[in-house]
C-alpha cells in the first residue's frame, strides 16, 4: 500500500544573514529538526553558510530573495513601500534581483536552488497573491522543469510562533497546540512548509544585535520551540513525516509532463 502520510517541511529563513543565525541553523541541521534551509545571497556569512551546510546533505539549500540586497528589509519598510508606490519599477527590481541573486547561488554551488522564498513580501499584491511575473523570473532562471519549489505558491506555509507574538510575551506552540494545527490542516494537496528563525549567540552570554523583526533572543526561542515540537513526536502522531524539498521535488518529478513541445 503506498505511503499516505502528508508531508511537513521544516525551512529556516535568514540562512546567511548573521552568525547568530547561521549556528542555529547547522545546530538544528544536526538535531534533525529541519529539512530546509534559504540562503540570503549578497548578505555577510552567505558562503560560510552554504560551504558548511555542506555537511547535512540531507537539508535542501534554496535562496531567500532579498529585494535590497544589504541588510534585511521588513514587509512593511521603506523598501516595501516604496515597490508599493511604483509596481512598475519595483517589478523591475524584483525580477532583476530574483534573476541575480539564484545566478550567485546556481555560480557558488553549480547547482539549482531547491526551493525559494522572499524576504519581504514584496513578491505578492495586496491580496496575498503571489505575482505571476515573480514566478516566472524563478522558473526561466533554473529552467522551469519542475526541479524547484516555490515556497507559497507550491506549499502551505504555517508558523509555530511569529516574532510579533514573541514580543508580546507568548511563547512558541505547545506540541499539542501544534499537533491540532496539523491535524486541523485542510490543504492535502500541498506539503505544509514550516517556516523558522533560529538564533544562537557565538559565544555564551554574548551579546548580538539583529536587524530585523526577530531579535536574537525572539530566534533562540523560535529554535526551542521547534526542538520541543520535533522531538515530541507530535508530528507521527498528526500523520506527518518530515521530507526534504529535494526529496519531495523527487517525487513530484515522476509525475511532471516536462516542457510542452510544438
Amino acid at each position: 500500500m503506498p505511503e499516505r502520510k502528508r508531508i511537513l517541511m521544516p525551512i529556516v529563513d535568514d540562512f546567511g544573514l548573521f552568525s547568530a543565525t547561521d549556528r542555529a541553523t547547522l545546530q538544528a541541521a544536526e538535531e534533525g529538526l529541519v529539512t530546509g534551509a534559504d540562503v540570503m545571497m549578497g548578505q555577510p556569512t552567505a558562503k560560510y553558510a552554504i560551504d558548511e551546510m555542506r555537511e547535512y546533505p540531507d537539508v535542501s539549500l534554496g535562496v531567500h530573495i532579498n529585494f535590497s540586497p544589504g541588510v534585511a528589509q521588513r514587509s512593511n519598510g521603506s523598501e516595501a513601500l516604496a515597490f508599493r508606490s511604483d509596481p512598475e519599477g519595483g517589478m523591475a527590481q524584483l525580477i532583476t534581483q530574483t534573476r541575480r541573486q539564484i545566478g550567485a547561488f546556481q555560480d557558488m554551488t553549480g547547482q539549482d536552488p531547491h526551493h525559494i522564498s522572499t524576504h519581504n513580501h514584496t513578491h505578492t499584491n495586496l491580496g496575498g497573491q503571489v505575482f505571476p511575473q515573480f514566478i516566472e523570473a524563478v522558473l526561466d532562471t533554473v529552467g522551469g522543469d519542475g526541479a524547484t519549489l516555490i515556497r507559497g505558491v507550491d506549499t502551505q506555509q504555517i508558523r509555530h510562533c511569529r516574532a510579533t507574538t514573541l514580543k508580546q510575551g507568548q511563547p512558541p506552540l505547545s506540541p499539542k497546540a501544534f499537533g491540532q494545527l496539523l491535524q486541523a490542516n485542510e490543504h492535502v494537496d500541498k506539503p505544509l512548509d514550516l517556516l523558522v528563525h533560529p538564533g544562537l549567540p557565538l559565544h555564551p552570554n554574548q551579546f548580538v544585535m539583529l536587524s530585523d523583526d526577530y531579535t536574537l533572543d525572539m530566534r533562540q526561542q523560535d529554535l526551542a520551540g521547534l526542538r520541543t515540537i520535533i522531538k515530541s513526536g507530535v508530528v507521527e502522531q498528526a500523520d506527518y513525516k518530515l521530507v526534504s524539498p529535494t526529496e519531495w521535488l523527487t517525487r513530484r518529478s515522476k509525475k511532471w509532463p516536462g516542457p510542452k513541445t510544438k
